[in-house]
């Protein structure tokens, strides 16, 4: 329970972390799923309302994509070499060798090098981002939610709804100013 008062009314009895009602609002749960005989892995992300309205912001990018387009141009280039080695072992010119291939490989190569370069921009500009997105997680933790007001509160800062949440992740204008020193 938070020491100090809710800005709106006062009182602290209904004031909480916003960090611990994500916390709680959120379940993950990891299993298997059996799919043509085959196990996968699964994981279920399950949130409440107000857990979701209160997420804390994103610190570092997703590079399952970037992992991926990776291992699809491998193959590509991979199925590239492995046709064009059967064209030239039957006898063929090099140059047959070398490009009559690219109608397999092109449609591996093409697709992934565009999902890796548009997650490679994505990382770059998450990265230069990453100074201001570290001083929001730290405001983010020192903030509380009132549930009889249905405010978020830093102490000694102006209350504000949870929605507004989602726009301080994206900027510092609004009440937040005062908040997040970059």
């Amino acid at each position: 329970m938070y020491a100090g008062n809710c800005p709106v009314c006062g009182r602290n009895d209904q004031c909480q972390k916003v960090s611990a009602i994500h916390a709680a609002g959120t379940a993950r749960a990891r299993g298997y799923t059996y799919d043509h005989r085959r196990r996968r892995h699964t994981t279920t992300v399950s949130q409440t309302a107000l857990a979701a309205r209160l997420s804390p912001p994103v610190l570092h990018s997703d590079v399952t994509g970037a992992v991926r387009a990776v291992m699809m141009l491998a193959l590509g280039l991979f199925a590239h070499l492995c046709v064009g080695a059967m064209i030239h072992d039957s006898g063929d010119a090099l140059a047959a060798a070398v490009f009559a291939p690219l109608w397999l490989s092109v449609w591996f190569i093409v697709p992934s090098a565009l999902v890796l370069t548009v997650n490679l921009l994505r990382s770059r500009r998450l990265n230069a981002d990453l100074p201001r997105r570290r001083a929001i997680w730290q405001v983010w933790n020192t903030l509380y939610f009132c549930a009889r007001d249905d405010v978020a509160f830093a102490p000694g800062g102006r209350p504000f709804h949870p929605s507004q949440l989602p726009g301080f992740m994206q900027t510092t204008t609004g009440p937040f100013t005062d908040l997040v020193r970059v």
